[in-house]
């Protein structure tokens, strides 16, 4: 009997334990998009200015600037850097030296600012700039050049500028592969683009593909044709760009404005589909497990979520926790992000099926 009696109440102990466990606040590290590290001011030094408060506030411009790229399309982040009525005092939630140096003829001082992420977002959505708070996981990028032929010296250009290609706006990381000339002659456009004949795009969610054309025109003139493919949680984005260039053998920056520009869209389409939003719905999950340990593991990382606003659990037994998220954002997004973070979810309808990646 006394065996018994204890053998209940600690089991109620420690299903309360579990449950206070499986229900605790989520936390998330922003420290990545809303902190300028080491942000350099050099100013002319004179005895009668305040020479340091101006150089806080030249660090706090340069700081928001900073995470402003990052966070921003490239299009709002051009708006950003061109406003004048920015206060930029409001939106820092803290500032430190890290360095600082004076001259009887300049000021120079390194600094680290931290930026509140409420007011910082609340900023964004007050002048509609579309922003994002998701990093990519790797992703592999099939880099193709047609008429190889007739340019050559083209064609080993592109493949070289592409190599130097791993990170486009601290936003898509890139694993980029490209074609030699043996293989570029077996490829056609359609195939190309449907990823038939890319044996490792068939066996991911996410992925880029691009096909440049190149054409001679009039007047020493070249003409390329650009087809960008975007595959994101297997949604598709596809988008086309035409440049003009100066055609000349010794001109070793002919593609630097074009990349420029592809990964400018790229970034840009990447951030419109993983932008914040203000919509919050509601998803049930259920999430088998064998053991309390791979609760753990997926409430790591759920805790990393960007969007997911918040979790909790509504049962839980030995083999499997049922529960609710709270994200912001349609199924569509939810299903990407959770892909990027390495979880794989299945819409069952009235609730998703959650499993970790290997």
């Amino acid at each position: 009997m006394i065996y018994q009696f204890f053998a209940k109440h600690i089991k109620q102990l420690l299903a309360l334990i579990l449950f206070l466990f499986l229900n605790f606040p989520l936390m998330a590290d922003e420290d990545i998009f809303f902190s300028g590290m080491n942000i350099l001011v050099k100013i002319p030094y004179s005895n009668n200015s305040n020479v340091r408060n101006l150089a806080i506030s030249k660090a706090e411009k340069l700081a928001f600037e900073k995470i402003s790229k990052k966070l921003l399309t490239p299009r709002d982040y051009n708006k950003i850097i061109k406003l004048n009525d920015i206060n930029y005092e409001y939106l820092v939630e803290s500032i430190e030296f890290v360095d600082e140096k004076i001259s009887s003829e300049t000021y120079s001082g390194s600094f680290n600012v931290y930026f509140s992420p409420f007011k910082v977002r609340e900023f964004y959505e007050s002048r509609s700039l579309i922003y994002s708070e998701l990093t990519s996981k790797d992703i592999i990028a099939y880099i193709a050049f047609s008429n190889h032929f007739e340019f050559f010296t083209l064609f080993n250009n592109w493949n070289t500028e592409w190599k130097k290609i791993n990170n486009i706006g601290s936003k898509i990381n890139l694993n980029v592969r490209t074609f030699s000339s043996s293989e570029t002659y077996k490829l056609d456009l359609a195939r190309f683009l449907e990823g038939s004949n890319l044996s490792q795009v068939n066996d991911v969610k996410d992925a880029v593909l691009i096909w440049c054309a190149p054409s001679n025109v009039r007047n020493d003139k070249i003409k390329f044709e650009i087809i960008i493919k975007l595959i994101a949680n297997n949604k598709e984005n596809v988008f086309r760009k035409t440049f003009i260039e100066e055609n000349s053998f010794y001109r070793d920056d002919i593609f630097a404005q074009i990349i420029k520009d592809i990964n400018s869209e790229l970034l840009s389409v990447w951030i419109d589909i993983t932008k914040q939003s203000n919509e919050k719905f509601l998803y049930n999950f259920v999430y088998d497990i064998n053991s309390i340990d791979d609760w753990v593991k997926l409430r790591k990382e759920l805790e990393t979520l960007e969007l997911l606003n918040s979790f909790h659990v509504t049962s839980f037994n030995l083999s499997k926790v049922e529960g609710v998220i709270n994200f912001s954002g349609t199924n569509n997004k939810l299903e990407l992000i959770m892909s990027q973070n390495n979880i794989d979810v299945v819409n069952m309808g009235p609730y998703y099926k959650i499993s970790l990646y290997d």
